[in-house]
């Protein structure tokens, strides 16, 4: 159960958002980092580790900070557990779908 955090991938340029993100943990990632200012900036999900609501509750904030920045944020790597939520709350065209039109 690791702290979470989000991390630039050097080799891409892209960031990675590692560890647990919960309840518990979601709020030490509550502010946008200032790097994520770029016109499309994409965040890799896939080693998020016990997401819940409060996961889709920091997409969601993070997308309104990017969008005040005119920075657009594109999601992949969502685990199944945060895909279920996402449909469970009908925010599929919201969070997955501009993920799911960049993987094709």
């Amino acid at each position: 159960m690791g702290t979470p955090a989000l991390v630039r991938d050097d080799a891409t340029g892209r960031f990675r958002l590692v560890g647990m993100v919960n309840l518990r943990t979601v709020a030490r990632l509550a502010t946008l980092p200032a790097e994520l200012a770029e016109p499309e900036c994409q965040i890799d999900l896939s080693d998020v580790e016990g997401a819940d609501s409060s996961t889709l509750a920091l997409l969601l904030l993070w997308q309104r900070h990017a969008l005040r920045r005119g920075c657009r944020l594109r999601f992949t790597g969502f685990p199944a557990r945060l895909r279920s939520l996402i449909d469970l709350y009908d925010l599929r065209e919201i969070l997955l779908e501009g993920a799911l039109a960049a993987a094709h």
